[in-house]
Formats: structure tokens, C-alpha cells, sequence
């Protein structure tokens, strides 16, 4: 009696072992070659040498990064080559992963597309040419022909069929009283909304990670809102909801708060609060929220680097990989314009952020 009991026991160990291999074995290539780019990321101390440096010597300096061999020229244009990059480092993610993590992560990516359709609105409004960044998902000729949109109305015949169309149907409305911010965040918030939808039928790590992110949206948000005046009920159409951490009552009663000192306050009864607690003295005083964005991006990007080996054998690292990049390539375009403006490397440094522990 004991002995079929064993083998039934062993059979059924032997099954799990078999279907989580075949759940977690398509990702070990991809992740392999993640981590060797991992290892050619800048971390805080050569960040804290080209601080140092001037925009030309910043550039030689890249030598084992993602970035080596640039040549300096105009900010945008080697920007743009940086940017290149990134967007290669992204497509050869996506041929790499399985078909269920490559739907994902080009969800994750479709944030440059977002982004190249607000920088069109905002061309169109404000009748300066617009600026796109090179993207993972699309080609050149498709930019192209983005680029050939001269009205609102040609724009939603481009975009016909699409949800993006649909969000800026629903919006002219509120573009024409409110302005384009308001429609630009309107975007930024269909976009949050089907990202969180997505993450939440992921594993736990990638749940958390675009949750955090979502968090962190909401909580610049409102500290920015809060510190130009917008009144409550503008700022509670535009925060993402669901949020992860911070619940629907809190992001409206955060909404509602008087000023931003009362905000701060707010945020320091959240999860969020031993970070708010450290800058909050600084933030008041300086009125700038730079000291606020900087050390809750530090905390998640070190989130990010801890989910990017301890849960190895999912599509956590892809996702770890990518806010991490977006993050080196900010820090770069920092150490360049600011220290190309002849601002001092100890001001320079305040401004980057660290993955490190």
C-alpha cells in the first residue's frame, strides 16, 4: 500500500518538475544574455567619474558600455544614436522571448510610440516640428508617414481602429478647455491602465515591478499637480487607478490635500514614507521635487536590479533590464547637456540616479 503511494507521490513531483521546465526554460537564453548586458551598465562610480569629465571626454569614456564608440556632435543627434541602441538592446529582447513574455514586454515598449504620438499632438499645437525617438516597435517608414500628419483630423484617420484613436476622440473636448496637458496625461493614462490590466496576469516580480512604476506615476503626479495649483478633481481624473501600493481612497484623499507640505505628510503614512520621510525637509525648503523623484526611482531601480537574478527564470529580468536601461540612458543625457552647459560635477551628480545597493 505504501509503495504505489510513493511512486504516485514521485510521479506527481516529476510532473511539476516537467511543467515548470517548460514554463522557465524558454527564458534562460534570453536572461543569459541580459545579465552580460548587465555587466556593461554604468554604475555609480564611473557615473561619478564622468561627472568629472567634459562632454568630449564623456563620450571616449564609454569604452565596454552599450554606447562605445560615439562621436560627439549635437546633443539631440548623439542622443538619438544612444537612443538607437536602447531600441536595439529592446527588439533583440523581444526575438528572444517566449511568444507569452514577448506580448508583454512589446506592451511595455509601446511607450515610445506614446510617446512620438505626443510629440506629434504637441507639433500640432504648437506648430514647432516634432521630435521622435527611434522605437523598438516601428520602422522608420511608419515614422515617417506619423510625420506627415498636419492636423488633429488626419491623426485620428491615421489612428482609426485603434485604442490611442479612441482616447483622443473622447478627449478633443477637453483639449480645447483644458489644453494639451490635459490631453497628453489623458493618454498617459490609457496607457498605465492597460499596462497595470496586462502585469496583473503575470508572475508576482513583474505585478510588482509595473505596479511600483504605476505608484511612482501617481505619486509624481501628484506632487507635481499639487505644487502648480490644479484643483482636486482635475488631478483625480488623471491619476492611474488601480494603483499597486497606494489605494483608490488615499490617491482621492491625496488629490484633495491642501498644499504639497499636507501631501508630503499624506505619503509619509504610506509604504512609500520612509523614502518621502528623508527628502521631505529638503523638498520644502528648495520648493523642487527633484530630491522626491530621485530617491524613489533609486528605490525601485533597486528593486528592479534584486528581481533581475532572484527570480531569474522569468520574464522579470527583460522587464528589470529595461527600466534599468531607461535609467542609464537619462543619467547620460544628464552628465552630457548638464555638464555641456558648464555646470559643476558635484551638481551634476545630485541629478543621477543609482541602481546599487
Amino acid at each position: 500500500m505504501i509503495l504505489p503511494l510513493i511512486f504516485l507521490l514521485l510521479g506527481a513531483l516529476f510532473l511539476l518538475v516537467f511543467i515548470d521546465a517548460r514554463r522557465t526554460f524558454p527564458y534562460v537564453y534570453c536572461n543569459a544574455m541580459i545579465s552580460s548586458w548587465e555587466g556593461r551598465m554604468l554604475d555609480s562610480k564611473r557615473l561619478a567619474e564622468l561627472s568629472e569629465m567634459d562632454s568630449q571626454g564623456i563620450v571616449s569614456a564609454l569604452s565596454g558600455t552599450d554606447f562605445e564608440g560615439l562621436e560627439l556632435g549635437e546633443p539631440v543627434e548623439v542622443e538619438e544614436k544612444m537612443r538607437g541602441r536602447c531600441a536595439a538592446r529592446y527588439r533583440e529582447i523581444c526575438w528572444n522571448l517566449p511568444a507569452k513574455g514577448r506580448r508583454f514586454f512589446e506592451l511595455l515598449l509601446e511607450r515610445f510610440e506614446l510617446y512620438n504620438l505626443k510629440s506629434l499632438l504637441t507639433s500640432l499645437h504648437t506648430g514647432l516640428p516634432p521630435r521622435f525617438l527611434p522605437s523598438p516597435l516601428s520602422s522608420k517608414e511608419r515614422l515617417q508617414l506619423l510625420s506627415q500628419v498636419k492636423s488633429v483630423e488626419n491623426l485620428l484617420d491615421f489612428l482609426k481602429g485603434t485604442d490611442y484613436g479612441e482616447v483622443l476622440l473622447e478627449s478633443l473636448e477637453g483639449y480645447k478647455k483644458k489644453g494639451l496637458s490635459f490631453l497628453l496625461r489623458r493618454l498617459d493614462h490609457h496607457y498605465y491602465q492597460k499596462l497595470w490590466g496586462e502585469a496583473q496576469r503575470q508572475r508576482k516580480s513583474v505585478r510588482e515591478l509595473v505596479g511600483v512604476e504605476i505608484d511612482l506615476a501617481n505619486l509624481k503626479l501628484l506632487a507635481r499637480l499639487k505644487r502648480e495649483g490644479v484643483p482636486p478633481e482635475e488631478i483625480r481624473e488623471l491619476l492611474i487607478k488601480p494603483s499597486y501600493l497606494l489605494p483608490a481612497h488615499l490617491l482621492d484623499q491625496m488629490a484633495g490635500a491642501e498644499d504639497l507640505p499636507a501631501l508630503l505628510q499624506m505619503l509619509s503614512d504610506t509604504l512609500y514614507g520612509e523614502a518621502v520621510s528623508r527628502v521631505s525637509q529638503q523638498v520644502q525648503a528648495s520648493g523642487s521635487l527633484l530630491p522626491l523623484e530621485k530617491e524613489v526611482e533609486e528605490g525601485f531601480l533597486r528593486l528592479c536590479k534584486w528581481y533581475s537574478s532572484s527570480d531569474f527564470f522569468s520574464l522579470a529580468p527583460a522587464v528589470s533590464f529595461f527600466y534599468m536601461k531607461e535609467a542609464e540612458l537619462r543619467n547620460l543625457r544628464a552628465l552630457l547637456r548638464l555638464r555641456t552647459a558648464g555646470v559643476q560635477p558635484v551638481e551634476v551628480r545630485e541629478m543621477v540616479v543609482s541602481h546599487e545597493v
